[in-house]
């Protein structure tokens, strides 16, 4: 794995990981405005993730499909305090 490609998939971590905490974030809503707001955003972090699988693919590399255990923990604090839950 060149350094390119450890980037390219730490950046697809990332940009999974956010995708699931938009997923979280928003079932904390029920205001429409403020989940059309997440939704869109949600949706900037998805397209992300296809334009890096892309770029993995083109590496010849596996792609990475989760943002594995310890993204998705720190996600899900991070939005904790964000909310005042934590």
């Amino acid at each position: 794995m060149n350094a390119d490609t450890g980037a390219v998939n730490s950046l697809l971590r990332y940009e999974l990981s956010a995708v699931d905490t938009y997923d979280q974030a928003m079932r904390s809503f029920e205001d429409q405005h403020v989940l059309a707001d997440l939704q869109k955003i949600r949706a900037d972090h998805s397209r992300a993730v296809q334009l890096l699988q892309g770029q993995a693919s083109r590496f010849g590399e596996q792609q990475v499909e989760s943002p594995g255990a310890w993204s998705a923990f720190t996600a899900a604090s991070e939005m904790s305090k964000t909310l005042g839950l934590a």
